[in-house]
């Protein structure tokens, strides 16, 4: 008998290391998701939280505010991640996060708490604070109230640093032009969706590169 037939999982998948907020994709959550432990003193944290948030749903407080603190490595992201998931109730792989979750819950009180939660709509946003900050404004007091203004307009679908301006992903399109067309047929023929910010014609019939919003 081999060591690895003691272990219910298959030894030699892939493991990450280091759970990061940037890993988002179906195989990643599904697996953090499903293999994910509650030992003792995880369970009391997500009895903390839980009673706390099931709570301002019927009793709305202005008392927002979380910390998660704890040593290098401890697993404050992953408790992190998970709990986005639980709010969002996440699919990954055609299951949901309850789903793959509420299993491993042996606390009747937890269970219908984080199943009330996730039926309250909430809007999830996960993001890794440093790599959001704007690298001259991270000696300023208010650098993560910035922060957070940022990702919240961007999620909103504006620039995150300049909210007046409509954002979302663009494209680029390019369309050739012979150099004896007139300017507004050229503008025509970039416009293939809202919002289009006029290119220039080199006048020597080179592409014309016009931007669209995909919002």
């Amino acid at each position: 008998m081999s060591l690895e037939t003691l272990f219910k999982k298959d030894v030699t998948r892939n493991i990450n290391g280091v759970i990061k907020v940037g890993q988002q994709d179906d195989a990643n959550v599904h697996q953090e998701l499903s293999e994910y432990i509650i030992i003792g003193e995880l369970d009391r944290y997500f009895n903390q939280f839980y009673n706390v948030y099931a709570e301002s749903l019927s009793s709305p407080t202005d008392k927002i505010g979380v910390w998660i603190s704890g040593f290098f490595g401890s697993g404050k992201s992953h408790f992190l991640k998970i709990l986005s998931y639980l709010l969002a109730n996440r699919e990954a792989r055609g299951e949901t996060a309850l789903s793959l979750f509420l299993p491993k819950v042996k606390d009747p009180v937890l269970e219908a708490a984080i199943t009330r939660v996730a039926q309250a709509p909430a809007d999830v946003i996960l993001f890794n604070i440093d790599s959001k900050a704007d690298t001259d404004s991270k000696g300023q007091r208010d650098a993560i109230v910035k922060v957070f203004m940022k990702v919240f307009n961007e999620q909103l679908g504006y620039l995150g640093a300049d909210p007046a301006q409509r954002s979302s992903a663009t494209s680029t399109l390019r369309v050739s032009i012979p150099p004896s067309k007139s300017r507004s047929k050229r503008v025509r023929a970039c416009r293939g969706r809202k919002s289009v910010k006029r290119g220039h014609s080199t006048g020597t019939g080179s592409p014309t590169r016009c931007k669209t919003s995909l919002a």
